[in-house]
């Protein structure tokens, strides 16, 4: 599974605004993304069924974060429960494909084992947020702009507009990632 990922920080403001992997599997796509709206954790697997075909795509999501739990489809204006439309050994590769990213790439805050990660973010001048980016991965972002960037070679840009516009918070708003 050929791997690529989206991450958007504003390490001086919100921390983490988004953060997402996803792999391609033929027309389908699939993954998972976290993000801090409102200061508050969220995050949810995905799926994009039909995404690579010419016929409608259609998004699915976990409701709590849980692979193997609760999914949604999302129709607008309709919303209807499923089970997860993943196999198992593509729930198996994704739950270990999440757990490699978390790894690499983000830290959560009050993690007893992310001390260091406190410290080198007080030394960068930066206040800690519910989600941030590891502080040994920051070189990788283009600071250019208030909110730093990072994006794998061949990151799909389009899919990952497509995955903002079905980021929600938990209340059910609609979320864009930054």
């Amino acid at each position: 599974m050929q791997v690529h990922s989206y991450l958007a920080t504003a390490p001086r403001a919100s921390g983490v605004a988004s953060a997402l992997f996803y792999a391609v599997l033929g027309e389908n796509v699939c993954g998972w993304y976290t993000g801090t709206p409102d200061f508050e954790i969220a995050a949810a697997f995905f799926a994009l069924e039909q995404y690579y075909s010419t016929q409608e795509t259609v998004y699915c999501r976990s409701v709590s974060g849980d692979l193997r739990g609760g999914w949604i489809v999302e129709t607008a204006p309709i919303t209807t429960d499923i089970r997860c439309p993943l196999t198992e050994p593509v729930c198996h590769e994704l739950s270990h494909l999440q757990s490699e990213f978390v790894r690499e790439w983000i830290w959560y805050l009050g993690d007893p084992r992310c001390g260091e990660e406190e410290d080198a973010y007080g030394k960068l001048g930066f206040s800690p947020r519910p989600i941030n980016v590891r502080a040994s991965q920051l070189h990788r972002f283009d600071r250019s702009r208030p909110v730093w960037v990072h994006t794998s070679p061949g990151t799909d840009l389009n899919l990952v507009l497509s995955i903002k516009k079905h980021w929600l918070s938990d209340s059910g708003r609609l979320r864009a990632f930054a």
